[in-house]
Order: C-alpha cells, then sequence, then structure tokens
C-alpha cells in the first residue's frame, strides 16, 4: 500500500503542477486576447494620411495618374487598357476613394475602349459616359467588327455636343465603309477639334442634299481630320481650319486634288494611307500649301499625288512607299520644287528611294534626325529594298552618313527594328568608326521590339564614343 500511495502521491502532483501551467497560460491567453482586441482596434480606427487628404486634393491627384490616350498616340505608345480604365479601379479601393472619383467628372471625361476586349463594353460605355457631368468629351473606341459598331453609336450619339476628340473603328481590313445616317449627327458637335472615322461613309450624301442637311457643318473648331476620300468629298466640312488631315481611302485624282485645294490655308500636316483606285492615278493642276511642316506618304497609291504638291515649308518627311512608277523621280521632284529645308527625315524599309539622289538632293543636307525603318541595304544601289530580300548591311551606305559626306548636319540617327536577327552590330560600330572624322553625332538611338537580339543589346550596352539608347518598341495596333 505504501508504494501505491506513493505513486499516487506523485500523479496528483503532475497533476497539479499541470493544472498550474495550464492557468499560467490561460491568463496569458487572456492577456493577449485583450491586446490583440486593442491593437485591431487601434488599427481599425488608423486613420490612412492619404485618406485624410481634402477631397479637392484627392481628386486632382486622380486626376494627375490617368493617361491621356491622345498624347500616347502622338508619342507614339501603344495603348494599355489596363491604365485606361484606372478610374474603375479607384472607385474599388474603398469607399471614400469611390466617392471622390464618382463625384469627379473629369475622370470620366476621356474614355479609350478596345470593345471586342471588355466585357460588356455597352453597359460600361453607358455608365462612364453618365459620370462625365457636362464636360467635353474624348472617345477613342474600338469596335473591332460593325455589329459592335451598331451597338456602341446609339449610346455615343446622344452625347454628340460634347464631343471634343471622337476616334471610332468599326472595322479591321474590310476594304467596305459602314455606312451611316446622316440624320445620326444632326446635333452637329461646335467644340469638336479631333475627328477619325476612316471606316466610314454617309448615305446619301450627294449633289441633291443641301449643305444645311450635312452632318458635322458647324463643327468650325476641327482641327486633326482622317477620314476616307470619298466620304470626304461628299462632306461640307470646315476644311479651311484644319491643321492636321489624313486621307484613307482610294486615291481618285478627282477627290484629293479636291480636298487639298479646300485644305491651303492652315494646314500643317498631311498624311497620305491611300489604296487603289479604279479611276487610275492620272493627276492634275497644282496645289501650293504654304505651312506645310509635315508630310506622311504612307503608299505606292499616294505617290503620284506628290506631283501636284509644292511645299515650301517642309521640314519633316516620312516615306514608306512599297513601289510604283518613278517613286524616285517624283519624291525628288517634290523636294527640289518646293526648294524647302528639311529637318527630319523617316525612310521605312519598303520605301524606294535612290540614296545617292536622296542624300545628296539640298533639301536634305539640312536633315537633323534621320530615322531608318527596318534598314536594309544594297550598296550603290536601293537604300531600302523590300522585305522578302535579306541582302548584308550596307556598310558603304551608313558610312558616308556617319563620317558626314551625307546629311553633314545630323544630330541624331534612329534605327527602329521591328524583327529579330537584325544586322544591328555593323551598323553601331560603322557609326562609332566614322564618327571619329566629323563631329560626332549626337544621339544614336536604337529601337527595338522587346527583348530580341540580346547579344546586339549587350554589344551595344559595351561600347564606347557612341551615346547609345534602347528601349523596348511599343508599336501602336
Amino acid at each position: 500500500m505504501t508504494l501505491a500511495q506513493s505513486q499516487l502521491a506523485d500523479q496528483r502532483a503532475e497533476v497539479a503542477s499541470l493544472g498550474d501551467q495550464v492557468a499560467a497560460l490561460e491568463g496569458q491567453l487572456v492577456s493577449l486576447r485583450s491586446q490583440h482586441a486593442f491593437a485591431r482596434q487601434t488599427l481599425h480606427e488608423y486613420v490612412y494620411p492619404v485618406l485624410d487628404l481634402p477631397r479637392e486634393v484627392s481628386s486632382e491627384i486622380f486626376l494627375q495618374t490617368v493617361v491621356d490616350v491622345f498624347a500616347q498616340r502622338e508619342a507614339g505608345l501603344r495603348k494599355r487598357n489596363r491604365l485606361q480604365l484606372f478610374p474603375l479601379s479607384l472607385a474599388h479601393v474603398c469607399r471614400s476613394w469611390r466617392d471622390i472619383a464618382l463625384s469627379t467628372p473629369a475622370l470620366w471625361s476621356s474614355v479609350a475602349l478596345a470593345c471586342y476586349n471588355i466585357w460588356a463594353p455597352v453597359k460600361m460605355l453607358e455608365r462612364w459616359l453618365a459620370r462625365s457631368g457636362a464636360l467635353p468629351l474624348d472617345l477613342y473606341l474600338d469596335t473591332g467588327d460593325r455589329a459592335m459598331a451598331d451597338e456602341i453609336l446609339p449610346v455615343i450619339l446622344p452625347y454628340a455636343t460634347r464631343w471634343r476628340r471622337l476616334h471610332f473603328f468599326a472595322s479591321w481590313g474590310n476594304q467596305d465603309l459602314f455606312v451611316l445616317d446622316p440624320t445620326m449627327f444632326s446635333h452637329a458637335p461646335a467644340m469638336l477639334e479631333e475627328l477619325e472615322m476612316r471606316d466610314f461613309s454617309i448615305a446619301g450624301l450627294d449633289s441633291a442634299v443641301t449643305t444645311i442637311d450635312r452632318p458635322f457643318k458647324d463643327a468650325t473648331n476641327l482641327r486633326r481630320l482622317t477620314m476616307n476620300v470619298v466620304t470626304l468629298v461628299s462632306l461640307a466640312l470646315p476644311f479651311t481650319h484644319l491643321t492636321e488631315l489624313t486621307m484613307t481611302g482610294p486615291a481618285t485624282p478627282f477627290g484629293v486634288l479636291r480636298i487639298l485645294t479646300a485644305v491651303t490655308a492652315n494646314l500643317e500636316s498631311l498624311n497620305l494611307r491611300l489604296g487603289s483606285s479604279p479611276q487610275g492615278t492620272a493627276y492634275s493642276g497644282s496645289v501650293t500649301l504654304p505651312r506645310l511642316r509635315k508630310l506622311s506618304c504612307a503608299s505606292k497609291y499616294a505617290v503620284p499625288a506628290l506631283d501636284i504638291l509644292t511645299l515650301p515649308a517642309l521640314e519633316d518627311l516620312s516615306l514608306g512607299i512599297t513601289g510604283g512608277v518613278n517613286s524616285d523621280t517624283r519624291v525628288l521632284a517634290l523636294l527640289d520644287r518646293s526648294e524647302c529645308a528639311l529637318r527630319s527625315l523617316r525612310l521605312d524599309s519598303s520605301a524606294v528611294v535612290t540614296a545617292h539622289a536622296l542624300f545628296q538632293a539640298a533639301p536634305t543636307r539640312t536633315v537633323q534626325h534621320l530615322t531608318l525603318v527596318r534598314p536594309r541595304w544594297f550598296d550603290d544601289q536601293r537604300l531600302l529594298i523590300p522585305p522578302h530580300f535579306r541582302p548584308p548591311p550596307g556598310i558603304e551606305t551608313i558610312s558616308r552618313i556617319s563620317s558626314g559626306e551625307w546629311l553633314p548636319e545630323l544630330q541624331k540617327l534612329t534605327l527602329e527594328m521591328y524583327l529579330p536577327g537584325e544586322p544591328l552590330m555593323p551598323f553601331v560600330r560603322t557609326v562609332k568608326e566614322r564618327s571619329r572624322s566629323r563631329k560626332a553625332i549626337g544621339e544614336f538611338e536604337v529601337t527595338m521590339d522587346d527583348a530580341y537580339n540580346k547579344e546586339a543589346l549587350k554589344a551595344i550596352d559595351g561600347l564606347k564614343g557612341v551615346r547609345v539608347s534602347v528601349k523596348a518598341m511599343d508599336r501602336e495596333s
């Protein structure tokens, strides 16, 4: 019995000890729970400084953060849907920010939607525009197809009097125009400054339709316009106020001449993106655009239109010509006839211009910025050749540019490389070597698609004596 009592006593002592430990831990647990509750309450009651800002300050911060899509396009940057929908993200952070966002109409006065990438775009656009108050509207809408365009148009038309900038796309690569009823635009937006509707035509616009009935006739503030030639000829737009014009569609000589004649007064930028025309390409007459500083010729069907132009103030020339009859002669004749002094020259790989003739022409000797897109050369022959040829790089051509024999005033050379495996390094080395014999090119920039040709990027980074800026190509879709 003595042994049993001894064992029981030990067990009772152990139980008592464990009980004391449990009691102590329970006491600590009570204390920890109290501390935990206090910490949670303190955290819950904490006011973040950013949430304590005056509503006007928060609203202004939001406005400064919103991406200006139109400024992005002018800078050649790709549209970012995630950033364009930033006001929606603000409204989902907290109740305070949601109230501020919804009560700031300026956040909703600009909208850029690629409708094919967004769920329920019609409903989203309806709510977005309803929040814009009475402010002028900047709309960039890419519907992707005509069915969606039919749904989007009724949403934006009630706001037509507030359109300031409208870019509306209805089709992808379809040559047939989307026909609109002119009564849809009966309330012409007087504040309209910028209009791009290249996929559309207006039904019934002919000699029987009076000017009073024509859409956009009251858009006297219109400065920038992109539209199909066929539609432009029919509209009674205030062409004399335009400063920037982009013509698309069939290159009908009569239509192009009529439009250019109407825009002579203030036009500063002209972009010709013309296609083939059953009427041929025989131009007659002449048009002088005294203030035109920038010309872009983007297709072989636009080249014949150069025959009728005289551009004494031309400073910026961009050529993306894919062949055509006497393209070289026409470009050089335009420069000679205009007696202009170019400052910027951009050549696409598909442009057909003789290197010797172009770079020795008097107007190009003043060029300070040369941009070569997808450069591939045959020395002493064609400067830029069709993409399906893959010859070795034209070292002699780039050597003459770098040494100052051609383009002696050049300050910046930009190479835009869209494809991997471009013969980039010979150009870089040649620019480095030849620049020693002349006043060095101030800036040598290489723009590439993403991180293609990593070896070339690594080699460029190690070069000395030439300022090189490498960045990812961000082309607009």
